[in-house]
């Protein structure tokens, strides 16, 4: 909705049009729940046809009254329309739940035309009565130049000051934060690393855009500070520092340097060092699809008992009737509709954790953590949005909702799929899309897959469906940083969470926040791999090869489906043989030699079809020594099929020893 409305604008208006970004803060904000610190988040509306409508939100700040939220609002500007804004302050609850807190209304022009288009509001219960003071909310607004390039740097905190109280132990927590000069409006939260424990922190790579970090000036003061954190939930600034990109670039120590001063007593308090730093020239996102780029899409889906029985009206997965959709289906539809503009084969696997099924060809007595929803692991792919629809909704006639929530299988089998992209060179990107209704029960493997998948084409997207307590699974989101159980980091952000309730009446806007990160995770991993959008044309190839290969398994599945059939139906009920069972793995085994006898009898002969079986006398042990013998002939008006033993076909498979046969049976077709 929002892109339609400032598309129009910028038609209406060519010229005037200015790319802004409007940060806030807030301070002595008050709780909804006396009895805890608020955890507050800032969501940004704007009014179009005289309502106001959800445009973006910034990041949740746990145990915070006085938050400075490092997102920002990127708005466009026209200086001569009316651009109705409205600011609500909301606090999640200890169930989890989003409430309002309180609200401010102005205008982008106001903004913009405030002295160092700086403003200061008092958070109203109700803006329009102007009643109930909740807090105080400031506004700051920049206008943007333009720049792709990413600065990349590794920082450290070396002979910093020890912090303790009179009776407390000293504290060895320390994260580090940066600031964008805004001039007369002061300083902007940008970036905020991990927390590290240790004496001499050192963090993870930064990666950061130009435009964010200085606004794209070389000389634009950057300022630093190192946070340690005294107690738990208490953070107090250790040391801060100034350094415009200039600096950075010019330096020809191998280290840049600069003293930590602490704000309170102007007293060296330590010294970050900058290990490195580099401006790299960052490729679009559209320029990797230009060059080929491909998504493969993926579905993971909860089918767990929480989410209540799927034949019943309370539960998650009811299906109303055709036109009305439940969370997991509207969540899917939204996401999905633009996932799959970037697939052009529109093929997406589809996989549920968390049941029992009882597919014919895939059955399991106990809770499966990874099943094909089409019940056919060499056929696991929908085709299309109709055909991701239909194997959901067939899908409840073949499982058994169970527990517990576990996440890592299915993210292995995501994992798994990238990793054979990237071993045969293909230009495909896997998404993972996860919904799930809950707490998930292996968080700590499930971060460990999450960190080995740093170095795969892969991002993760998390949906929370239903009313959940989400504040644990927000840890994988990752923007705290995620570490693994050796202690090691993501070297990339990958996953991102989002709870359905908080977009279930805006379907284009659940779609922009689940995608929002998207583009920036692909460039990611490629400026990871070195990959620039002209490596990917000779990717190309690749593709087509797996496009090949993926209509096979298909044809192989064809197969398979029509021998366990024929089989059935020969044996019967009373003539199996209790020590013998066929399985799928069996047939899949001869399928490839059937496939070749298959294709020479129907070039020799286009009116002999042979189905393939066996005839063993019901028993396992003459099934193996391969005793050839035709027991019937059935007869049409127009084909004959005969039956041919399986094991005729186990061995060489070539067109002499196939043509052998081939007319043993077209004599007795005759």
């Amino acid at each position: 909705m929002s892109h339609k409305r400032e598309s129009r604008l910028s038609v209406l208006y060519p010229g005037e049009r200015q790319d802004v970004e409007v940060f806030v803060s807030c301070r002595d904000l008050k709780s909804s729940d006396f009895f805890r610190a608020i955890n507050p988040a800032v969501s940004l509306y704007i009014q179009r046809n005289g309502e106001f409508e959800l445009n973006d939100q910034t990041e949740r700040i746990r145990a915070s009254p006085n938050p400075d939220f490092k997102k920002a609002f990127a708005l466009e500007f026209f200086f001569a329309v009316r651009q109705e804004l409205k600011f609500v302050v909301t606090d999640s609850t200890a169930e989890g739940l989003e409430k309002p807190v309180g609200e401010i209304v102005t205008s982008l022009g106001q903004i913009m035309g405030h002295p160092h288009q700086t403003i200061t509001f008092d958070v109203k219960k109700d803006a329009e009565k102007n009643i109930g003071h909740m807090g105080k909310l400031t506004i700051r607004a920049e206008r943007l130049n333009y720049s792709s390039d990413l600065a990349r740097m590794t920082m450290k905190a070396r002979q910093l000051k020890v912090s303790k109280g009179l009776f407390s132990k000293p504290s060895y927590e320390y994260s580090l934060r940066l600031y964008r000069f805004l001039g007369n409006a002061g300083y902007g939260l940008v970036f905020e690393s991990e927390i590290r424990k240790n004496e001499n922190p050192r963090w993870s790579e930064i990666q950061i855009k130009f435009l964010k970090l200085a606004n794209g000036d070389y000389d634009r003061k950057v300022k630093a500070e190192v946070i340690n954190y005294t107690s738990p939930g208490h953070a107090v600034v250790h040391g801060e520092c100034f350094f415009t990109v200039n600096d950075l670039l010019s330096s020809e120590a191998l280290d840049y340097e600069i003293d930590l001063i602490n704000p309170k007593n102007n007293q060296k308090y330590g010294v970050l060092v900058v290990d490195s730093f580099d401006l790299i020239e960052k490729p679009h996102f559209l320029e990797y699809i230009q060059a080929g780029l491909q998504f493969n899409v993926m579905i993971g889906l909860d089918y767990t008992s929480s989410n209540g029985d799927p034949f019943t009206t309370d539960s998650l997965h009811t299906i109303v009737n055709e036109k009305e959709m439940n969370q997991y289906q509207k969540a899917i539809s939204g996401v999905c509709e633009i996932l799959l503009n970037y697939d052009h084969d529109k093929k997406v696997l589809m996989y549920g954790f968390g049941g029992i099924p009882n597919y014919q060809q895939f059955k399991s007595e106990l809770t499966s953590h990874c099943f094909p929803l089409t019940g056919s692991t060499v056929n696991p792919w929908a085709d299309n949005m109709d055909g991701i629809m239909s194997v959901y909704k067939n899908s409840f006639k073949n499982i058994t909702f169970a527990s517990p929530t576990y996440f890592e299988p299915i993210f292995r089998q995501a994992m798994q799929i990238a990793k054979n992209n990237l071993e045969t060179n293909s230009n495909e990107y896997t998404i993972l899309l996860m919904l799930t209704d809950g707490k998930c029960h292996d968080m700590q493997d499930t971060i460990n897959a999450i960190i080995e998948s740093a170095y795969l084409p892969l991002s993760i997207i998390i949906v929370g469906v239903g009313t959940a307590d989400w504040k644990r699974m927000e840890i994988l989101d990752g923007d705290d940083g995620l570490i693994n159980h050796k202690g090691e980091q993501a070297i990339r952000d990958l996953v991102q969470f989002v709870p359905f309730a908080s977009f279930e009446n805006n379907p284009d806007l659940l779609a922009k926040n689940v995608l929002a990160e998207v583009p920036a995770q692909v460039v990611s991993y490629m400026l990871s791999q070195g990959i620039k959008p002209k490596n990917l044309a000779s990717m190309g190839e690749s593709r087509k090869e797996a496009d090949k290969e993926r209509e096979r398994i298909k044809e192989k599945e064809k197969y398979v489906s029509q021998v366990t059939g024929l089989i059935d139906d020969d044996l019967g009920d009373e003539g199996k043989d209790a020590s013998f069972q066929h399985t799928p793995s069996w047939i899949e085994n001869s399928v490839d030699h059937f496939s070749k006898a298959l294709e020479f009898m129907k070039r020799e002969n286009n009116n002999l079809f042979v189905n393939y079986t066996r005839e063993c006398n019901n028993s396992k042990a003459n099934f193996q020594t391969g005793a050839y013998r035709t027991i019937d002939s059935y007869t049409t008006p127009k084909v004959g099929i005969n039956v041919i033993n399986a094991n005729m076909l186990s061995g060489d498979n070539n067109d002499a020893n196939i043509s052998v046969e081939y007319q043993k049976l077209n004599k007795v077709a005759q």
